[in-house]
């Protein structure tokens, strides 16, 4: 082997047979850079583990939802006793009865009379429909569970999920708790 003393840096495979090649951790194979991930994401900034929190009024739950591919469908389901049926209603269903582990699904883009009775509380249709970036916030919403007088410590579990153009999914579950 020579080496080349008048060239700076020069990135050169060299392979000597009956060698094994034995890859470095932490990098790319085949020198290829990895590439951010474009599937859907969640900030919470006051609540970053997503732990549960106990409902008051009033309550801060705002939310960045990020898609760098664009929001396709965004789903909210309701898994509440007080909450569920009201809101089923509030989207036009009135064939939903609540039964424990089977909530509501609130589609946030395809539902036009959930859109319009839940436009000033929520973000919907066409706020979120091929959005990169959306600020939500259920804010206004959980204070709805208090005024349904829930059982002291019940649970009320809304689970978020956000698709993307590229069919890439994000889902996460936000769990409040009725002050006991």
């Amino acid at each position: 082997i020579t080496l080349d003393k008048t060239l700076n840096e020069k990135n050169t495979d060299i392979k000597i047979d009956g060698w094994a090649e034995v890859p470095v951790e932490g990098r790319p194979k085949n020198n290829e850079e990895e590439k951010p991930s474009t599937a859907p994401s969640m900030i919470w900034e006051a609540n970053p583990e997503f732990n549960e929190m106990e409902i008051a009024n009033p309550m801060s739950v705002d939310l960045v939802v990020k898609a760098p591919e664009k929001i396709k469908n965004f789903t909210v389901s309701v898994d509440s006793k007080v909450l569920s049926g009201a809101v089923a209603a509030m989207g036009g269903d009135n064939s939903y009865t609540y039964e424990e582990g089977k909530p509501y699904v609130m589609d946030l883009i395809g539902n036009a009379v959930l859109i319009e009775n839940l436009r000033d509380m929520l973000p919907t249709g066409d706020k979120l429909y091929q959005q990169t970036q959306v600020n939500f916030s259920l804010s206004n919403l959980l204070p709805l569970v208090l005024s349904l007088d829930p059982e002291k410590g019940s649970k009320h579990i809304f689970t978020l999920k956000v698709e993307d153009m590229k069919e890439q999914t994000y889902t996460k579950s936000l769990v409040f708790v009725a002050p006991k």
